[in-house]
Order: C-alpha cells, then sequence, then structure tokens
C-alpha cells in the first residue's frame, strides 16, 4: 500500500462562476499544514465566454490549474479528466462546485484513512444542507460507515484504481454514458467487484446545496436515450416507482 503524498483536488463547475470561486476560497483557507494539493479546475462547457475569461484568470491568481471543455460532456467526462490530469497521483479530491468547505482537518482524515486501512475505493465527507451546525452532536463521533458508494459531491478516489475500472463499453474509469446521474453509484460498484470498498467519514461536514446547476441550466437535465438501457426498458423501471405520472 503506497502511502499518499501527491493530492490532486478537482473541482467540477458549470454556469455562474461565485459557485466555484468560493469553493476555492474555501479549501485554500482549510488547509493544513503541511498539505499543498494541486487544485484543478474543470469547466464543463460554459456558454458565456465572458464567464469563462473570469474563471481562468481567477484560477491563475489563485495558482489553480484549468480545464475548458469546448462544450458540455457530463459529470463522468470531467472526473475522467481529472482522473487524467495527473494520473500518476497519490488521491484525487472531487468536489462538485455546490459544495463548501469551512472546518479544516478534512484533507488528513482523508489521508489517513486511505494508508490505514486496505482495500478502499472511495471516501466520502459528510454533507449538511446548511452552513451552521451544532458540532457538539453525537452524530460527528460516529466511527466511519461503510457504502456502496461514498457521495458524489464531495468524494477521493486512488487514480491508479479507477482508471482500471472496465465499463460495459469497454471504456476505462467513470462510465461516460451515464452524462450527469448515477456516475458515483456505478463507480463505486464496480470498485466493490474488485474488492475496492467505499466509506463515509463522520466529521468534517462540509456544506451542499444539491442541484444548484441542473436547477438554473435545464439543459443538463434532458439527454438522449442509451443504447444500454432501452426505452421499453428504461419505462418499466420508470412506472415502478411512486411519482410515475
Amino acid at each position: 500500500m503506497t502511502p499518499i503524498k501527491n493530492v490532486v483536488i478537482g473541482i467540477s463547475t458549470y454556469g455562474p462562476f461565485l459557485r466555484a470561486e468560493a469553493l476555492i476560497r474555501g479549501i485554500s483557507g482549510n488547509l493544513d499544514k503541511g498539505i499543498e494539493p494541486q487544485i484543478v479546475l474543470c469547466d464543463d462547457g460554459t456558454p458565456n465566454a465572458a464567464s469563462v475569461r473570469t474563471r481562468e484568470t481567477f484560477c491563475r491568481s489563485w495558482n489553480v490549474s484549468f480545464i475548458h471543455n469546448e462544450t458540455n460532456l457530463g459529470i463522468p467526462a470531467v472526473w475522467n479528466k481529472l482522473l487524467n490530469f495527473d494520473s500518476s497521483a497519490d488521491l484525487l479530491m472531487i468536489f462538485s462546485d455546490g459544495v463548501r468547505v469551512g472546518l479544516p482537518g478534512w484533507l488528513p482524515r482523508i489521508i489517513h484513512f486511505f494508508n490505514n486501512n486496505e482495500n478502499v475505493g472511495t471516501i466520502g465527507l459528510p454533507c449538511i444542507p446548511t452552513p451552521t451546525f451544532n458540532d457538539g452532536d453525537s452524530q460527528w463521533l460516529n466511527p466511519p460507515g461503510r457504502v456502496g458508494a461514498a457521495v458524489g459531491c464531495a468524494f477521493a478516489v486512488r487514480p491508479k484504481d479507477m482508471l482500471q475500472v472496465e465499463n460495459p463499453d469497454g471504456t476505462f474509469g467513470y462510465w461516460e454514458d451515464l452524462i450527469s446521474f448515477h456516475e458515483e453509484i456505478h463507480a463505486g460498484f464496480k470498485l466493490a467487484e474488485r474488492g475496492l470498498l467505499s466509506y463515509m467519514l463522520p466529521w468534517p461536514p462540509v456544506h451542499y446545496r444539491g442541484g444548484m446547476a441542473f436547477g438554473a441550466h435545464e439543459e443538463l437535465v434532458w439527454r438522449d436515450p442509451s443504447p444500454y438501457l432501452p426505452m421499453d426498458e428504461f419505462l418499466y423501471w420508470v412506472r415502478q416507482g411512486g411519482w410515475y405520472v
């Protein structure tokens, strides 16, 4: 088991720049001494050219690497770009731009867990819906919990492990056919098939306002039917749900 030294923090973003800016400021302000990760921001095809230029300028001033996709490729495609930004890195920490980091100690705990446990696939940070909370609550004292897949908005994985995961279409890494939904679940279970299990840490929490990009940009919600899930099979499963109309 290789001790973790080289860490990349990857951020996926789309739309207004302020979300990513706030996250980068929070990450940078809550890094512990002795840890100097490389931060990478990947813009997934934001159509506003001025916003993209603002992102690029901000990243340059904050020593953050910047990747810009000309068109929207979807979340797993962004994650694959972050995996391959430095595939030799010991660890990749992925954040969605709706996350806010307000406490130190999160990265040392993740590194410690990987360094002191075998066969770890992904590790996620607990998410809370508001930026305020009671740090005396007993829930923060729980041990790490085993899960099928760590939460997709704030988690870590070893690039070398994820890049060995083969998908139904023969590609490796995150399955890009999923585009925007369930990619972390698929990856978690594919890693589990390889004997690499996933966990959630109990502390420290991050504030996450889920679905901000989807709520503001309807074009991200829709997709063409997938050849791996025919429409008749898709409709069968949709109709099993209690919310089906």
